[in-house]
């Protein structure tokens, strides 16, 4: 057979890559807009190549394994479950994206015929590509990407690949306030500003469409231009290392290798950033707000948003429907600026007058940015997957409840711990208050007020109506008076800790802290808090004035986990150290919540007591994700849980069969519950012509709303207590808003499960 030419072998070459790629094309980024020497970013094009992974070849790869320069990547995520779908390696001309998963995939038991005579074109097996795509992440001349963390953790956690050299570009830029607050992270769009300055137009709007959604199915036509988007990432990625003096700066930024950790600490790693991500994508993209109109003078539009957990936040884009008098319809962009309870000014994106126009409609574009636990958390990932692995081996709380030694339930604490504790023995519980606890409850009060090592980390498993409420204020009572100190009791629902502090209020102790968030309370949800609590109330802008002579001796504090990670809680836990944490709602708790607490406190931090039901409420987005733990799901811990065997809740025969069905028959009902059996104790209501309707994000029932009030009308006039619990954070509203509109009690009458 004769031998090929160059240019024939080249034609060749060229017609098999053809055949092994799913799209090819020029792009001309759009993200910055050079001039003078800075010209060519805007007329020189990148050369696309996208193909999956099963036809990559080692021709394909070389170039981006011995280019000696920064390789931009950035990854593409399969909308419906996050899963890694694609990655882009971009140089300067020329960008690859590789997909992954079954889609595109040749059919099983098809094999091309393999070329001896060109190694570069033979087909790899998966595991053989993997290890030449591995090759590519671990190049000495480093990798570039948004958000390097995180992605890291997802090619570890997908394609089982590591990465040696991986630059976070954020890193780079740290915000001002970072010595303080080194959690705070430059937006993509701030950190390409802080790397360009003035020599180039940074093209806000393309920038932020390019970053606000990773989401990559380039098949669908929901995300249209996921494939150009995740192109223009990665080359931009690449891009500002080598702009002027960039490369300077990402010299600073110690780099990600984790090649260097163990599986263990990948895996635990790569879950605390997987479930954040995959969370935060739980979020709608974009949000229909319900407002009203507002006479305030905030912004060029001026609303008050209605619905609490819908509403409008600051800094978010928005597209405003008006109509004007002559029945004219037009779309206003702008961002939210100042947001004051619920009053909220629009800023128009160009010049507006809002003269004679009505809104019509406001919807946001983009999802909730990350809260400060968020963030904190996800900065701690970070650093450790930069090298700082002190945060992990030295904390014993991280060590106990992530990394146990062997499979023995036996934890390991500091030496230091016990001689402490031993000069100072616990607190005794003498159940002798006017309404004695049961024998599961005073086992469990005792176990929260143990110091000793196998007391630690205490679970308390209570079904409902098992008084965990009541066994958490027996034991505040009982280790305030025996002198204990730093008591921090949080749940995860502001509902929730409301409750703890109407019980502590119920018995008789007042000496407490209640934390609450303007951004809840004002407006919102004043009408929760009685009176007896409201004085006990510090809302969180008056977290920075407070003065140890404010608070007057008190060691014990209430607010919701997220709160513990607020930047201005310093005064407050230099004042009261956390020391012993109360955690209610446990079972809601995904473990890696408390991350971020076990680093704050972790000087101070000796005992915790997690208190809940995994038979009840899972943590939020477990029925999505699947892969979400409480501290009641971890294995080794099973040994530490303490059972409330006895409701007062409900009536014996709904009890039984509860505990039947759900308990193991091990719950116990209350004897001398005022309901017998010779009582019908539940009621089905056939409501006629009941249809739930979409409202916003939830849904609302009028008719049900109706017989639900009818209900109510009758029991307040009987002088009964009742609550309302519904399925709907909607329904909830409207069931609110109509018995106040008619006159009847509504304050902390309303709930929907979630609450509860």
């Amino acid at each position: 057979m004769a031998s090929l030419t160059t240019d024939e072998r080249k034609a060749d070459a060229k017609a098999r890559l053809k055949q092994r790629v799913l799209n090819e094309f020029d792009l001309t980024q759009n993200l910055l807009t050079g001039s003078g020497v800075n010209r060519h970013i805007n007329i020189r094009p990148l050369k696309i190549f996208t193909l999956h992974e099963s036809n990559l070849t080692h021709g394909m790869l070389r170039k981006f394994v011995e280019y000696q320069g920064p390789l931009g990547i950035s990854g593409g995520f399969d909308p419906r479950d996050q899963a890694l779908r694609a990655l882009a390696l971009s140089l300067e001309d020329r960008c690859l994206v590789i997909e992954f998963g079954d889609n595109n995939k040749k059919k099983s038991g098809q094999k091309k015929r393999r070329s001896q005579t060109d190694e570069q074109t033979l087909d790899l097996d998966l595991e053989e590509q993997r290890r030449q795509l591995g090759k590519v992440l671990t190049r000495e001349a480093g990798l570039f990407a948004f958000d390097m963390g995180p992605l890291s953790m997802t090619l570890y956690r997908d394609l089982n690949l590591r990465v040696t050299s991986g630059v976070d570009i954020q890193s780079a830029f740290p915000e001002e306030k970072s010595e303080s607050r080194p959690h705070l992270r430059k937006t993509p769009i701030d950190a390409i500003k802080a790397c360009v300055g003035d020599h180039l137009k940074v093209n806000t709007a393309n920038i932020s469409a390019v970053f606000q959604d990773l989401s990559y199915d380039r098949l669908d036509p929901e995300w249209p231009s996921s494939e150009q988007h995740i192109v223009q990432r990665a080359w931009i990625s690449h891009y500002l290392p080598t702009f002027e003096n960039g490369a300077e700066a990402f010299d600073k930024v110690s780099k990600i290798n984790t090649s260097v950790l163990p599986a263990n600490t990948l895996d635990f790693l790569a879950k605390l950033a997987g479930d954040s991500f995959r969370l935060s994508y739980l979020q709608p993209l974009k949000t229909s707000h319900k407002f009203e109109a507002s006479s305030d003078n905030m912004g060029d539009i001026n609303v008050k948003s209605t619905n609490y957990k819908g509403k409008m936040r600051s800094n978010m884009d928005v597209a405003v429907t008006v109509k004007n008098e002559q029945g004219g319809i037009h779309v206003i962009r702008g961002s939210t600026g100042g947001v004051d309870g619920k009053s909220v000014g629009i800023n128009a994106a160009h010049s507006y007058s809002n003269k004679q126009k009505t809104v019509m409609t406001i919807t946001s574009v983009g999802r909730d940015g990350p809260t400060t636990a968020e963030q904190k958390r996800n900065y701690q990932v970070l650093r450790c997957l930069q090298g700082h692995h002190a945060v992990l081996s030295e904390n014993p709380w991280i060590q106990n409840i992530w990394f146990p030694a062997g499979d023995s339930a036996l934890l390991t604490w500091p030496a230091e711990w016990s001689s402490q504790e031993s000069a100072t023995p616990p607190p005794t519980f003498l159940n002798t208050g006017q309404r004695p606890l049961n024998s599961s409850q005073a086992s469990s009060v005792e176990c929260m007020l143990s110091t000793k090592d196998d007391h630690r980390i205490t679970i308390i498993q209570g079904p409902p109506g098992t008084g965990k409420t009541s066994v958490i204020a027996s034991f505040v009572e009982t280790a305030i008076a025996g002198g204990m100190g730093g008591i921090w009791l949080v749940a995860q629902s502001n509902v929730a800790v409301k409750n703890i502090a109407e019980k502590l209020a119920s018995i008789g102790f007042h000496n407490w802290k209640l934390l609450i968030s303007k951004d809840f309370h004002y407006q919102w949800n004043e009408h929760l808090y009685n009176a007896v609590i409201q004085p006990n109330i510090i809302r969180s802008e008056n977290f920075f004035k407070l003065s140890p002579f404010q608070l007057n001796g008190c060691q014990v504090v209430l607010c919701t986990l997220s709160m513990l990670s607020n930047n201005q809680l310093g005064k407050l836990t230099r004042s009261i150290p956390i020391k012993t944490l109360v955690v209610d709602e446990a079972s809601q708790i995904e473990i890696g919540d408390y991350y971020p607490v076990f680093n704050t406190a972790a000087g101070t931090l000796q005992k915790i007591c997690f208190i809940g039901d995994n038979k009840q409420l899972p943590p939020f987005g477990q029925e999505d994700l699947g892969t979400l733990q409480s501290v009641f799901e971890v294995e080794h811990l099973h040994y530490y849980v303490k059972f409330l065997d006895t409701q007062y809740r409900m009536p014996p025969q709904i009890g039984y069969f509860i505990s039947k069905e759900v308990y193991d028959s091990k719950l116990n009902s209350n004897p001398s519950h005022p309901i017998q059996d010779s009582t019908i104790a539940c009621h089905f209501v056939d409501v006629n012509e009941g249809q739930e309707i979409m409202n916003g994000t939830s849904w609302i029932n009028i008719k049900e709303c109706e017989a639900v009030l009818t209900l109510a009308e009758y029991l307040q006039s009987k002088n009964k207590k009742f609550r309302i619990i519904t399925p709907y954070d909607g329904q909830r509203n409207l069931i609110e808003k109509r018995l106040q509109e008619q006159g009847l009690d509504w304050e902390d009458k309303v709930f929907n499960v979630d609450s509860l």
